[in-house]
């Protein structure tokens, strides 16, 4: 019966060590970022890849980063980015582009759907749409910085997205000066003067008669 046990004690160990073996691997994968509208390549992307794994007991765990790398795509839309084992390890992905939609990994923008259609591979293709006019811009400056929180800062892809950081500074300084001066309703509920109804002197009277000025400016006054 021991000699069981300590077979199957042997042969759990094995495994776990085949396990963390394979977990530990780490190789580099190519892939390519395309205009979703044209099928061409997409040059200068930026590619942000944060590799962690979640730690601890259940009600204390933690995230631990593992590594963080990026890339700018070439002439021909090709990027190189670290894979690990996806053994007890996640990542979050992203990739931007100025005038075109920021893609995440994990949300679409904007429905913020998750995404379920990409896998990371050697050989993916990235699509890239372009950023239409009824997108939010400040919506879309929130989704670009969240889908990169752990970017290296400075970075590649926190240069590529400076663009985005300035409108979203900009936002928040506009809503500072609003709340510190708060637009105030018009007080005044006078009217404009209608000439027609202005009264024109007696014909019979001299324009130089005494007090005629101040008699029109009272009846201007009344209207």
């Amino acid at each position: 019966m021991s000699e069981k046990v300590t077979n199957s004690v042997l042969i759990l160990i094995c495994i776990l060590l085949i396990l963390s073996t394979s977990a530990c691997g780490r190789w580099m994968i190519r892939g390519t970022v395309l205009d979703a509208d044209t099928g061409k390549p997409i040059e200068k992307a930026a590619v942000h890849i944060c590799w962690g794994r979640t730690r601890g007991l259940p009600g204390m765990s933690y995230y631990q980063q593992i590594e963080a790398a990026e890339d700018l795509t070439d002439a021909e839309g090709l990027f190189t980015v670290p894979k690990y084992s996806t053994l007890l390890k996640e990542y979050d992905m992203a990739v931007y582009k100025r005038g075109f939609v920021c893609w995440s990994s994990d949300d679409i923008f904007p429905t913020y759907e998750k995404r379920k259609d990409f896998k990371l591979k050697d050989g993916m293709v990235i699509k890239l749409e372009r950023f239409k006019e009824e997108y939010s811009k400040e919506k879309h400056v929130n989704f670009t910085t969240i889908s990169s929180i752990n970017r290296k800062m400075p970075g590649l892809f926190d240069d590529a997205i400076k663009s985005e950081r300035e409108l979203s500074y900009e936002e928040a300084q506009r809503n500072r000066r609003e709340k510190r001066n708060p637009r105030s309703p018009a007080t005044s509920s006078s009217k404009p003067v209608d000439a027609s109804k202005i009264p024109s002197p007696p014909k019979n009277i001299n324009k130089d008669t005494p007090g005629i000025s101040h008699r029109l400016k009272k009846s201007i006054s009344e209207q």
